[in-house]
């Protein structure tokens, strides 16, 4: 028995002298991308970088490269770091988001080395150059949906990208528990119905009034409306409603409004 307890405490003793050494100074856990730079050392910027994932494991690095899955392999030691050529799923999203995806892809194999600030994690490649940048990001609890809140739109896609609306204008939406819609697209009054799930929202056809107003706010509501057609993805973070599309494009962001 006396053998077992010293033993036991001798491998107890190896478990903490190594493994937090080991956790401290490797790179596990889940991130998302904040940058991602091109050959020339120019960031590529696009709506919403955050839907590029990586989880490390210590054997692979693997998540969405924005449009597609991706795996790789990966090798790690004193800060020294591999990654092998990834294998990715073959979707086609749309051309901003298959540029970032591409430039990610090509960037990961030229890694060769990182470095972990905080919650950040850069990597390097072999001129020193950091060309991917993650922050950390842990899984949370499903938010409940925020019924019977009035939310003031913030930015929306248009003209091929996302763009900051007219917060004048007051283009506001609430959804309410029983599967209706109310709101205020910078001129008319519109509703209507919705379905939702766990992560997709389903908007079935929009009723409008038909005031006329000037041009700046009838273009950002045919916006609006061009947008709430059929189903997206949404995600809520913190006090903002993210509405994306199939290829994982934000295409409108809500804020909630504080009503004066």
């Amino acid at each position: 028995m006396a053998g077992y307890t010293i033993l036991t405490i001798l491998v107890l003793c190896l478990a903490i002298s190594v493994f937090p050494a080991l956790a401290e100074n490797t790179p596990l856990g889940s991130y998302i991308v904040t940058e991602i730079r091109d050959e020339a050392g120019a960031l590529i910027k696009h709506s919403d970088l955050s839907r590029i994932t990586a989880t490390i494991d210590g054997l692979n690095i693997s998540g969405s490269a924005g449009c597609n899955q991706y795996k790789a392999t990966i090798a790690m030691k004193d800060g020294a770091i591999t990654i092998s050529a990834p294998a990715a799923t073959l979707k086609y999203c749309q051309p901003e988001v298959m540029k970032e995806e591409s430039q990610y892809l090509k960037n990961l194999e030229k890694i060769v080395h990182y470095k972990i600030i905080d919650d950040n994690l850069l990597l390097f490649d072999a001129e020193n150059h950091p060309v991917i940048s993650f922050t950390r990001y842990e899984e949370k609890e499903s938010v409940p949906f925020p019924y019977d809140t009035p939310f003031i739109l913030t930015r929306i896609f248009r003209d091929d990208q996302l763009k900051y609306a007219f917060l004048a204008l007051k283009t506001l939406i609430e959804f309410h528990p029983d599967g209706t819609f109310t709101g205020n697209g910078g001129c008319n009054e519109f509703s209507g119905t919705y379905n939702l799930t766990a992560n997709t929202i389903t908007f079935n056809p929009v009723t409008i009034t038909k005031k006329a107003c000037n041009k700046s706010r009838l273009n950002q509501e045919q916006s609006l409306l061009d947008i709430m057609k059929g189903t997206l993805r949404y995600e809520i973070r913190n006090d903002q409603v993210i509405l994306m599309n199939d290829a994982g494009v934000v295409v409108a962001e809500w804020k909630e409004y504080d009503t004066p």
